[in-house]
């Protein structure tokens, strides 16, 4: 397994629309992800992508939807 953690930047009134997004998106080779709210005050989310392989994680970060 390979993994990435990211953090999201979300606009203010965005943080839901932002969940529902992604809610349905598993891209291939992906195994599992987390979204995280820190308890400061903040709008970031922390993320954790899992995907089966180094080879599917630079695959999904080079594909158009990833940018």
């Amino acid at each position: 397994m390979y993994g990435t953690i990211f953090n999201l930047n979300v606009k203010p009134g965005h943080e839901q629309d932002l969940l529902e997004l992604m809610d349905g998106i598993t891209p291939k080779g992906g195994v599992a992800w987390f979204l995280m709210k820190p308890d400061d005050d903040n709008a970031d989310l922390i993320g954790v992508a899992v995907f089966e392989s180094k080879e599917a994680h630079i695959a999904n970060a080079n594909s158009p939807k990833a940018k």
